[in-house]
């Protein structure tokens, strides 16, 4: 957006340096400008904008709103505030932001751009996707309309439709980090490992994980594949979530078998856990020390360094992560005689407050408490591995006496890191989760586990299926329609009564 004229050449200035890229000297600039007119609106969307773009979505917004106040009919302050919004996980506010806009300005596509975008997260992925359509015959190539069209149709299921809006936003602006990563979400959903995983590799050069990347700087060549292993030490290292870790640790087997001496680099509370996972000679925990190694990867760049397709995903590694026995005989006598089968439960994923952008996706995989009453009555003794805030807190305080579900064991105060979980899984029967870590732990371990899927999974679980070429005792559940828990909780609760019948 180009702004009119402000009072003095400086603040053209921080636009023209902001145009380019240059969010230092604009911040320099548009400071002198606020310094000395600091109700200037405009430079306060200039400063919100720099601040957007630095990451720092808190302080922008509050400048597009003081923005918003100080010129309340500026259509391009509200769209500003929505986007800022947005970034903070703040749907309706931002959905109400992008509304005033547009009553200012119908025909604002940016505008229009960021409400469509708004009821994505919202879960209005219909609605969103009308709203991009709707602007597609004026902007045929708008890379932005196409890769965000391409979103509302993955959360609707339509992959294939989905891949043909991402290629065409790629051939528009086929070197967009952001938009490479999501078509290689897409053709992975669809199958096509071996193309998704390479475009996945894009992910390098987001905003957040190339920060991740380069604060593991070693000073060492990324292994992508193309390097010979034999003789040389390879160092992996997590990536994103432990359910990452989980799944595509496994690949250390086929890096020790091609000759590697293999490290793994993991946070504290998996570090135990990973001593047991096969073809890995050293464990180290995050933040200590690390030894001399060759080459390093992400764990989750493994499947594109080896070339996994859909044929040739290693399955047949399961189990590659086991429990400590001796914590598995503590879990046995703790849980005492065994009365009736045992099955675990994860109904949250917990909230993760550094990472908004996720909340979304967040909020409709994980299960309300109350849904877990469909499983009254059952000859099931049920044991909760719910870890993290606020599902852990609110289990805790659940008053099981009286809220009509079946009686569920809670041991979280018992589950200190990974390693207590995966002893505790060793006694159980089956584990029902939702789509988290825990899940991938029973998976790794080569336990029956069943996940409770959303309407939109996650690109991993394939499309259609019921079943993981990745976790071979792994079954799939999906929601039938957004957000129809009840319908899996039902067939659920048939398939619990069957396997379990008296």
């Amino acid at each position: 957006m180009i702004y009119a004229s402000g009072p003095g050449e400086r603040l053209n200035q921080a636009i023209d340096l902001l145009q380019q890229g240059q969010l230092e000297g604009a911040w320099q600039a548009i400071h002198d400008v606020l310094a000395a007119e600091p109700r200037n609106a405009t430079a306060l969307q200039i400063r919100g904008l720099i601040l957007a773009q630095a990451g720092q979505a808190e302080p922008a917004a509050a400048d597009f709103r003081m923005a918003v106040q100080l010129t309340p009919d500026d259509p391009v302050a509200h769209n500003n505030l929505g986007n800022a919004l947005r970034s903070l996980g703040r749907w309706e506010e931002s959905l109400a932001a992008c509304e005033r806009a547009l009553e200012l300005a119908p025909d604002y596509a940016d505008a229009r751009l960021s409400h469509a975008n708004a009821l994505l997260d919202l879960g209005r992925p219909e609605e969103a996707l009308a709203g991009y359509d709707a602007l597609l015959p004026a902007a045929p190539n708008d890379p932005r309309v196409l890769a965000n069209r391409g979103l509302a149709l993955r959360h609707l299921n339509r992959t294939a439709e989905a891949i043909e809006s991402f290629d065409r936003a790629l051939a528009a602006d086929p070197g967009n980090p952001g938009i490479r990563a999501y078509a290689g979400q897409a053709y992975l959903a669809g199958g096509d490992l071996e193309k998704g995983f390479g475009l996945f590799e894009a992910r390098w050069r987001t905003p957040v994980m190339a920060a991740y990347l380069q604060d593991r700087a070693f000073g060492r060549p990324q292994w992508l594949g193309r390097t010979p292993l034999d003789g040389r030490t390879l160092l992996l290292h997590s990536e994103q979530g432990y359910g990452d870790i989980f799944q595509f640790c496994r690949y250390a087997a086929l890096a020790a078998d091609a000759g590697a001496r293999v490290l793994i680099e993991v946070q504290a509370p998996a570090a135990a856990l990973m001593r047991t996972l096969k073809g890995v000679a050293e464990v180290i925990e995050y933040g200590q020390p690390l030894p001399t190694f060759d080459l390093h990867c992400p764990v989750m760049s493994l499947p594109h360094a080896f070339g996994t397709t859909l044929q040739t995903i290693p399955g047949d590694l399961v189990p590659y992560l086991s429990a400590d026995p001796a914590k598995v005989a503590a879990w046995t006598g703790r849980l005492g005689p065994k009365s009736r089968p045992r099955v675990g439960l994860v109904w949250s994923s917990g909230v993760r407050p550094d990472q908004p952008e996720l909340a979304a996706a967040n909020g409709r995989r994980d299960l309300p408490l109350d849904a877990l009453r469909a499983f009254a009555g059952l000859p099931v003794g049920f044991i909760s591995l719910q870890k993290g805030e606020p599902a852990e807190g609110e289990f805790a305080a659940l008053d099981q006496a009286s809220w009509g579900g079946p009686p569920i064991l809670d041991v979280a105060g018992h589950l200190h890191d990974w390693s207590d979980t995966a002893a505790l899984i060793e006694t159980l029967d089956l584990l029902v989760s939702v789509d988290t870590a825990t899940p991938h732990l029973a998976g790794a371990m080569g336990k029956p586990v069943w996940i409770l899927n959303r309407f939109d999974p996650c690109w991993r679980w394939l499309e259609p299926r019921s079943d993981s070429p990745w976790y071979p005792t792994m079954r799939l559940f999906r929601q039938p329609v957004i957000g129809d828990w009840g319908a899996v909780m039902d067939e659920v609760r048939a398939e619990l009564a069957r396997l379990f019948a008296a």
